[in-house]
């Protein structure tokens, strides 16, 4: 009787020390794979890059208003706004741009070009910094599913032991 007792509460415990891994087990939720984190990095990264991207192409569009106005002068300001920034950008009348020296002309086309350059030398930093920014999350996540690695090994590892405990328990009185 006394070895029933005995048996009986060492399989109470042990139960009961099961139960309470399997509970830890569940409360540290599913692994994600590495494949997800990997795609949610790239996903998050993409979406900023195209912010970017658009953020750029407005500045540019802004660019080559301002030069077609300076180019153009007032006329064109006018008719733009009369058109809702639609339609041609030439002067109304027909007649030549404002600016008819070759010289200021080719000023305000390379002034154009150094700005779109400007441009051209932010979107890729930008873009780089997204990049490195991605790059460090999926690494800072990777490093968190590594160091919690062991942890989870553990509590594997002494669910097992508590299985093979319990089926221990079960053959002992068929033994004794």
């Amino acid at each position: 009787m006394g070895t029933e007792v005995l048996v009986f509460a060492l399989f109470a415990f042990s139960l009961a020390g099961l139960l309470r891994i399997l509970r830890s087990v569940g409360e540290r939720g599913e692994e994600i794979p590495d494949v997800l984190l990997a795609f949610d990095a790239e996903n998050t990264a993409e979406v900023r890059r195209a912010a970017v991207r658009q953020d750029d192409l407005r500045r540019r569009m802004a660019l080559v208003r301002a030069c077609e106005e300076r180019v153009y002068g007032a006329e064109v300001r006018v008719r733009l706004l009369e058109d809702g920034a639609a339609g041609e950008r030439e002067p109304a009348d027909g007649g030549r741009a404002a600016v008819a020296d070759p010289r200021e002309g080719a000023r305000l086309l390379a002034e154009l070009r150094r700005d779109l350059a400007g441009l051209d030398a932010e979107r890729d930093r930008r873009i780089a910094e997204i990049d490195r920014e991605a790059a460090d999350t999926l690494r800072r996540r990777r490093a968190a599913i590594a160091a919690a690695a062991p942890y989870d090994r553990a509590l594997r590892a002494a669910a097992w032991v508590c299985l093979g405990w319990l089926a221990l328990l079960v053959l002992l009185p068929a033994v004794l």
